[in-house]
């Protein structure tokens, strides 16, 4: 109460009110005798009465979930067998022969008996195989010792292209040069003399005149008739006479022995029969076949179940609570 210094009294519009304490401009006050003005639902459900058909249980009194009822009994699996015996064949395996036992004790799908050896184990094979020896020819391998795909052997070289042309060489005299290279002949000869011969070699004689003369016709003091000139930047000339001399030289050759290489374009390959050994991975086992009658008690695998009408009643368990409105009215100063 904003201003608070004293509170005079406190009314309501109805029912009755009480001031339970006051704190400076705080008032408590206490309402009772009032009129209801709402109801609101504060917990509980409404449920309405429900049936439903269940099977299924293991019993006939059904009460789950707050539906009830009892059930009848029906047959949910299994049978009635009655006693029975027939005879039996069956059969043992091992990779040895010496643990067959005489007898053995048989017990299946509800039979039970015991069962005698019938004749020998029977030899079977468990697993591998034989592969016999073989043998192939090979032609065009690359190494003498073949080993490939479990084949083995030693083949023998062949040509399979080519030839081969040993080295040769001769003697030859008679030759212009020391250096001899023909026909695939190579080699160096050595000189020798082979007599003298007279040849004609020409040689030449010069002459000067002055500027402004000219070479005369032929060589002065002889008959060399004139061949050439030159002419200085003076204007001097000197002129050159042709004439022919016999002279005898020597005659050199050459001679020796000369190679020719050898040539051997020859590819080779190898050929030949190999073989590949017998192999034996098989593992043996043994069946031996066991005979007997075996017989069946009557069996009853019957299993009952439970089945019906189950039923759930209404129930309301709603809670409410009650909102009353009063007008006070407080005097103070």
């Amino acid at each position: 109460m904003p201003g608070l210094k004293n509170l005079l009294g406190v009314s309501a519009d109805m029912g009755k009110v009480e001031v339970v304490r006051v704190d400076g401009e705080k008032v408590t006050v206490k309402v009772s005798g009032g009129k209801v003005v709402k109801t609101i639902q504060t917990g509980g459900t409404n449920t309405l009465a429900d049936e439903k058909y269940v099977t299924g249980e293991d019993s006939a009194a059904y009460n789950q979930n707050g539906y009830t009822g009892t059930l009848e009994r029906y047959l949910y699996s299994g049978k009635l067998m009655p006693a029975d015996s027939k005879v039996i064949t069956t059969t043992k395996t091992s990779l040895f022969t010496s643990i067959f036992p005489g007898s053995i004790d048989y017990g299946t799908d509800g039979y039970h008996g015991t069962l005698l050896k019938n004749g020998d184990p029977v030899k079977t094979i468990f697993s591998g195989e034989y592969t016999p020896s073989d043998t192939k020819w090979i032609e065009g391998a690359t190494a003498k010792d073949y080993n490939k795909n479990g084949y083995t052997g030693e083949l023998e070289r062949y040509v399979v292209s080519g030839v081969y042309i040993p080295s040769e060489s001769r003697y030859v005299e008679g030759q212009d040069q020391a250096y001899y290279n023909q026909n695939g002949y190579t080699g160096m000869l050595e000189q020798y003399v082979t007599g003298w011969k007279e040849v004609l070699v020409d040689r030449y004689a010069d002459y000067v005149v002055p500027t402004g003369l000219s070479c005369p016709a032929v060589y002065p003091g002889g008959s060399y008739p004139l061949y050439d000139y030159t002419e200085d930047v003076m204007g001097a000339k000197t002129c050159y006479y042709k004439y022919t001399v016999s002279e005898n030289i020597i005659i050199n050759k050459y001679r020796g022995t000369v190679t020719k290489p050898g040539i051997d374009t020859r590819v080779y390959a190898y050929k030949g029969t190999v073989t590949k050994p017998a192999t034996d991975t098989r593992i043996y086992e043994y069946v031996q076949d066991y005979t007997g009658t075996v017989t069946r008690p009557e069996m009853d695998t019957r299993i009952y179940k439970y089945r019906g009408t189950v039923v759930r009643p209404a129930s309301d368990t709603r809670t409410y609570e009650d909102y009353y409105q009063y007008e006070l009215n407080f005097q103070y100063k």
